[in-house]
């Protein structure tokens, strides 16, 4: 089974994910700061992408979802992620969940 975890800090500059080969699912969890994130290959802006702040969960379904995710940070203050990467039984659900 394919896992991994990774620490992220997403500034200024829009960034990706770097995902583990065979997997398909992550979950993120937003320690500071807020960021916007686009799944559609296309870079977010500080006010264009859905939000995601400081204490909000992201979970991300799909390979493809998670290889075209950007992110970029809404303020002066970076975001800080904590990602565990892991393999769901099926790569049919492809989506994005936030919460918090």
């Amino acid at each position: 089974m394919a896992f991994g975890h990774q620490k992220l800090t997403v500034a200024g500059t829009a960034a990706g994910l770097t995902v583990p080969q065979d997997c398909n699912y992550a979950i993120m969890s937003v320690e500071t700061g807020a960021m916007r994130v686009r799944v559609d290959g296309t870079s977010p802006t500080a006010s264009i992408g859905f939000l995601v702040s400081a204490g909000q969960e992201l979970k991300v379904f799909g390979s493809d979802q998670l290889n075209n995710l950007k992110m970029i940070r809404v303020t002066s203050d970076s975001a800080v992620l904590n990602i565990q990467y892991g393999q769901t039984s099926h790569d049919i659900d492809h989506r994005i969940d936030i919460n918090g």
